[in-house]
């Protein structure tokens, strides 16, 4: 039992992001309809499971919960996507979530190091996804229902290198496979 509460407990922490926030910043009306009809959509849903929320910039949120609250979030099938897209389609917005979580280590700030990099890597596969990385495992993606839209930037090709690099010097063994006809 002492063993279940301390795993039901144990911190995990989220980053969220609003894909394509900064496309809404050009008109007023727009981004008062994005404060007022998604971002307080996001707020009630995790006030509805009790995650602490922090808005880091217009566009990001940390979430912090422990893990018998991500278990209903898990449960719930992070619903709030669906929510948010269908909200924004109403008004003719590319509005999304991207959304990163991170647990199984008792380290805060590799938890918080950890996320943001999940959180770059979910926006590379197009955003409006939640990516979940439990310690010594593998990412696990659910949702990612709309169309992928091309968001590269050199930060984002630098970001994909420097976690391609990274999964190389982790993996134990590697094969590098070419084809005569490159794209």
């Amino acid at each position: 039992d002492l063993s279940k509460k301390l795993e039901d407990r144990a911190y995990v922490f989220g980053l969220l992001n609003y894909d394509n926030y900064s496309e809404t910043n050009e008109n007023e009306d727009t981004v008062s309809f994005v404060n007022a009809n998604i971002k307080l959509v996001v707020m009630d849903y995790f006030r509805k499971y009790g995650v602490i929320y922090k808005t880091l910039r217009n566009n990001r949120m940390q979430l912090i919960l422990n893990k018998e609250i991500f278990n209903s979030l898990l449960k719930d099938r992070f619903s709030i996507l669906n929510t948010i897209r269908k909200e924004a389609k109403k008004s003719d917005l590319d509005i999304t979530l991207s959304i990163a979580f991170t647990m199984g280590r008792d380290d805060i700030v590799e938890l918080d190091n950890e996320c943001q990099n999940l959180l770059e890597l979910v926006q590379t596969r197009g955003g409006d996804q939640v990516v979940v990385k439990e310690k010594d495992r593998e990412p696990v993606f659910y949702g990612g229902a709309s169309e992928a839209k091309e968001r590269q930037s050199r930060v984002k090709v630098r970001v994909m290198a420097n976690t391609i690099k990274s999964l190389v010097k982790e993996a134990s063994n590697v094969i590098i496979v070419g084809h005569q006809m490159a794209d």
